[in-house]
């Protein structure tokens, strides 16, 4: 067996990264990193409701005769909408199957960190004859901004926290890969508002599983602070709508900083 000697004649320990791994370095790390690169897609926005079921930043939602505005668990008042989301539309933009109907996402100001108690997530079935709703009920509601388009992030790489779960298939140490990417924002997942990719953890990655099937949920939308709307999660925090990848209409929406 060969190797490096000191001046005594000791054999030289393995370096910093074990005898197995080279030194970290950026074309190195986005080489590993590539067989879990996802695309994301950034919404493109005009300012304005548009169409009652278009795909849009706060404004109307679509409303079918028997669904109401909800209404916030916490203070009882109506809920400001957060997201419209049209998943047909969705899935062909991100050439995935989002599922079909309206994702509608509606949250309240009101002080709670229970985000499942201030706002309402559901998927809605448009039919012929939406509500007519002139105005919203939510006092001083962000202005309205329509998605008209979308910029595709083609290298959205996961969370540092998320690297964990690959670890058999990545040969080098986990946790210098980890410390790598949070250190270089090109490894980094983007903030901002997008479909699809992978979620920007402020902390640690809380991943929860679909009710039906226990299959981990994936991102759907991540919804960032100051981003579209003037509406910030926590201390500058990120939100997200996750789906399960099998049974589409198996949402969940949650934030944290």
């Amino acid at each position: 067996m060969s190797g490096d000697f000191d001046d005594e004649g000791n054999e030289d320990d393995d370096d910093e990264y074990g005898e197995d791994n080279e030194e970290l370095s950026a074309s190195k790390v986005r080489q590993i990193l590539t067989p879990y690169e996802r695309a994301a897609w950034i919404p493109v926005c005009n300012l304005g409701d548009g169409p009652v079921d278009c795909s849009k930043f706060s404004g109307i939602p679509y409303l079918n005769a028997k669904d109401s505005w909800p209404l916030c668990d916490v203070c009882k008042n109506p809920m400001q909408l957060i997201l419209q989301l049209d998943l047909k539309e969705a899935s062909k933009q991100s050439k995935s199957d989002c599922g079909e109907g309206l994702l509608q996402l509606f949250y309240c100001h009101h002080a709670s960190k229970n985000a499942r108690k201030n706002s309402f997530l559901r998927l809605l079935e448009p039919g012929d004859k939406p509500q007519k709703i002139e105005k919203s009920p939510v006092p001083n509601a962000y202005p309205a901004k329509r998605i008209t388009g979308w910029t595709l992030i083609e290298n959205d790489y996961p969370h540092s926290s998320e690297l964990f779960q690959f670890e058999d298939d990545i040969e080098c140490d986990i946790q210098d890969l980890a410390d790598f990417v949070d250190r270089t924002e090109e490894f980094r997942p983007k903030r901002g508002d997008k479909l699809r990719g992978w979620h920007a953890w402020p902390q640690g990655a809380d991943i929860h599983s679909c009710d039906t099937c226990g299959t981990d949920l994936e991102l759907l939308m991540q919804i960032d602070s100051k981003s579209n709307l003037p509406l910030e999660f926590g201390s500058d925090g990120t939100a997200l709508i996750a789906q399960c990848p099998v049974h589409k209409d198996q949402l969940r929406f949650d934030w944290s900083n």
